[in-house]
């Protein structure tokens, strides 16, 4: 009667017994796709590609940053150059790390204003800590 049970049960027995004495036979923890393959596969894609598009932007606001600080010459600049080292290294477009730099140094338009901010303090047991970070207006 009951498909894919490893022990028959009757009808009168099957209301009394508690789900621990029925076992399927199989025995996988496979997640099943639901739909279809495709759609566990988009979803998947789609969440991977929102990740990389993160810190794409991340790292191009972190190349923007150096080259407004320091120039955009890789030669002089060593946190730019290790930017652009960690953005190649990321898989980071060439064409987003060359616009990052344009925009950094002023050769495009750039309506955001960027400042440096430097949070300086004390934590608990009287360990100083200081905190540089970008902050961008838009």
């Amino acid at each position: 009667m009951f498909c894919g049970l490893l022990k028959q049960v009757k009808p009168a027995q099957f209301k009394a017994s508690t789900s621990s004495s029925l076992r399927l036979f199989s025995t996988s923890s496979q997640v099943l796709s639901g739909h279809s393959k495709w759609a566990t596969i988009k979803h998947k894609k789609a969440a991977n590609d929102a990740a990389r598009s993160q810190q794409t932007h991340k790292m191009a606001l972190k190349i923007t940053a150096f080259a407004k600080q320091g120039g955009p010459d890789l030669g002089t600049n060593l946190q730019l150059a290790y930017a652009v080292d960690k953005a190649k290294e990321m898989s980071v477009p060439k064409k987003v790390i060359e616009n990052a730099i344009k925009r950094g140094s002023g050769d495009l338009k750039n309506d955001a204003k960027m400042e440096n901010v430097v949070y300086e303090g004390l934590a608990p047991g009287g360990v100083a800590f200081e905190y540089d970070s970008n902050f961008i207006y838009v």
